[in-house]
């Protein structure tokens, strides 16, 4: 298992499966100067669930949901000074439905609409 801060940089939990060590439960991932990065939850060595990732300034960057280690749900995105960039669904580790952009000031930019990770317009 990984050490806490400030000598380790990962922590997580595990489990043993068939004698070999398997991620289970929660996981996080800090910067050298201690500072939080990326948090979530693994079942079973895969991800799963809600997965948050922060910028050096402790703005949020993304928040993604897992299931059974592959995307699946809402994705939302910000820029380091909090205005959202993007925001759409992935089912089965493909961009599906309609996707939202904005630019750094927080103007909509854009909308694309998907299938299976494919642009349809």
């Amino acid at each position: 298992m990984g050490e806490p801060p400030p000598t380790g940089q990962e922590r997580w939990c595990q489990k043993m499966v068939n004698g070999e060590p398997v991620k289970e439960g929660p996981f996080e991932i800090y910067r050298s100067e201690g500072t939080l990065m990326m948090k979530g939850e693994y079942r079973n060595g895969k991800q799963d669930g809600e997965w948050t990732m922060w910028y050096e300034n402790g703005q949020k960057a993304s928040i993604d949901h897992y299931k059974d280690g592959v995307q699946d749900g809402q994705h939302i995105g910000w820029y380091n000074n909090g205005k959202i960039s993007a925001m759409g669904q992935y089912k089965d580790g493909k961009r599906e439905g309609v996707w939202k952009r904005w630019d750094a000031q927080g103007f909509r930019n854009w909308e694309e609409t998907y299938k299976d990770d494919k642009q349809v317009s």
